[in-house]
This record gives C-alpha cells, sequence and structure tokens, in this order.
C-alpha cells in the first residue's frame, strides 16, 4: 500500500509538473499571440498607408502627364505659328526687296532725268 500511496504522489507531481508546464506554455503562447497581433497590425497600417502614396504618387503620374500633354500640344501649337510668322517674314522681305529695286530704278529714272535737264 505504501508503494501505491508513493505511485500515487508521484504520478500527481508528473501531472501537476505537466500542467505548470502546459499553463507556462499558454501563457507563452498568449504573448506571442499579443506580439503578433501588435506586428500584424503595425504591417497592416504600413500597408495602409504603402497603398495611399502609391494612390498618391499614380494620381501625381496622371498629373503629370496631363501636363507633358499640354506642353507638346502648346509646343506643337507655338512652333505652328513660329513657322508661319517665319513664311509671313519671308513674304514681306520679298516685298520690300522688290519695292528696294523699283525704288532704285524710279531713283536711276530720276538722276537720268536730272541729268538731261
Amino acid at each position: 500500500m505504501l508503494c501505491r500511496a508513493g505511485l500515487f504522489e508521484e504520478r500527481e507531481a508528473r501531472l501537476r509538473d505537466e500542467r505548470n508546464v502546459a499553463r507556462q506554455q499558454a501563457k507563452e503562447a498568449g504573448l506571442e499571440r499579443e506580439a503578433a497581433d501588435g506586428r500584424a497590425r503595425d504591417l497592416a497600417q504600413k500597408v495602409e498607408s504603402l497603398s495611399k502614396d502609391y494612390e498618391n504618387a499614380q494620381a501625381q503620374t496622371l498629373a503629370a502627364q496631363a501636363m507633358e500633354r499640354r506642353a507638346q500640344a502648346e509646343a506643337s501649337a507655338l512652333a505652328a505659328r513660329l513657322a508661319e510668322l517665319e513664311d509671313e517674314m519671308r513674304q514681306l522681305m520679298a516685298v520690300v526687296e522688290q519695292q528696294k529695286q523699283h525704288s532704285a530704278s524710279k531713283m536711276k529714272q530720276l538722276a537720268t532725268l536730272l541729268q538731261d535737264l
């Protein structure tokens, strides 16, 4: 009987130790879960922040592309206007040259007339 009592106490002590180990493991698992939940919240915030940053970057890219298209359209319009002005200047210079030649001819005629007098 004494043997049985000793076995019972031994078994009780072993079960108590296992219970204590299980409690400690449960406590550690709870702490690890809390830490993991904290990391998950941090990561979720980072994902949200990065998502907003990405959306802002996309919006800025679209705005920059629109500005580039407007600038290209304006540059094309200005190049066309410059070509028009250059053509107009060529025409004016041709008219001025014709008038210059015509005036030179008239001056020669006038000089000849004055010499004849």
